[in-house]
């Protein structure tokens, strides 16, 4: 590999650039960069006949263009068309600053070219870690609308943060849920979600998953705003447990009857009968209160008041009963 100063008109594009898509802004300070400081990072460019080919650097050639060079200092590198495509794809792959669907594709286009058949191989292969390599493959399970809404995650607050609604952190906390996740990734980006509040729906969604109820996960995801804040894994689990009602105590060894049919318990006390009812009773309310938290927010102002009078009705009746119970 040689430095070389070439003129910009006998450099030409890659047949197939590995980078699809830059940021205007960021082209605009690399452009305004170059023109007070220089290039300070040479591309890297082969030689076919008497032009050149870029391998790497193509947003640096554009900005040059921009900035109104006509020479600049390249490094001349000896490569076949293998050679020069694993060159490109391995240096694009490693800038924090590329589309994260453009690398997703130039790592796939990568692992072809080396054979490396998993991300665990690309980590052998010293070229990024498994997990990284992992999700940005992840990525490209999604549809394409989903992929074109990542972008990369720039720190900050703000507009400044992120160049599109999602980020690769998103597209990693969804993976809880398995056919659902592009979904997921939709609500987050129409609702403005960040990483863990996306995680935090997947987990809901994934325990619908679970349960096989398709019309709860799709509720919770296009029916159920986040603000509401139902999306709770946890609180999403009790929905399918099986209502259970006390049992009476056990019988004490003194109370159980010996007759001509044989040793038996006694007949449960209207004691027993009344407070496994008040268990059940306790279950539905919890029931309710939990279905009225989520369903309500959909509900006219005059359906609110009718509710809230029946459930102060409600009240009332308890009221008057639990008073009842301590007269003589």
């Amino acid at each position: 590999m040689t430095i070389e100063k070439i003129k910009l008109s006998k450099i030409d594009a890659a047949p197939e650039p590995i980078r699809l898509e830059w940021d205007k802004d960021e082209m605009k300070e690399l452009t305004a960069s170059i023109k007070e400081h220089g290039l300070l990072q040479p591309p890297g460019v082969r030689k076919l006949g008497d032009r050149y080919e870029i391998i790497f650097g193509h947003r640096r050639l554009e900005a040059c263009q921009m900035a109104g060079l006509t020479t600049i200092e390249a490094n001349v590198i000896t490569a076949d068309d293998g050679k020069s495509l694993s060159l490109a794809l391995i240096e694009n792959i490693c800038r924090e600053d590329m589309i994260p669907k453009d690398k997703a594709l130039a790592l796939q286009r990568l692992m072809a070219e080396m054979n490396l058949k998993n991300a665990t191989a690309v980590a052998k292969a010293g070229i990024m870690p498994r997990k990284s390599a992992a999700v940005l493959l992840k990525l490209l399970e999604q549809p394409a609308d989903v992929q074109d809404m990542v972008g990369i995650d720039m720190g900050g607050r703000g507009e400044k943060r992120k160049t599109k609604p999602l980020t690769m952190e998103h597209v990693q906390r969804s993976n809880v849920t398995k056919g659902y996740q592009d979904d997921v990734l939709r609500k987050a980006a129409r609702e403005g979600l960040t990483a863990k509040q996306t995680h935090a729906v997947a987990k809901a969604v994934a325990v619908a998953e679970e349960n096989q109820d398709e019309q709860r996960a799709r509720s919770l995801i296009f029916t159920y705003p986040y603000s509401i804040k139902i999306h709770n894994d946890e609180r999403e689990s009790e929905r399918y447990q099986p209502v259970l009602v006390l049992p009476p105590p056990a019988a004490a060894i003194d109370d159980i009857v010996v007759d001509d049919e044989g040793p038996r318990e006694p007949e449960l006390t209207t004691y027993d009968q009344l407070r496994s009812l008040v268990a059940v009773t306790r279950q539905s309310y919890e029931r309710t209160a939990d279905a009225l938290a989520r369903e309500a927010v959909g509900l006219e102002k005059i359906e609110r008041h009718e509710l809230s009078e029946s459930l102060r009705k409600l009240a009332n009746d308890i009221h008057e009963f639990r008073a009842k119970l301590y007269q003589p």
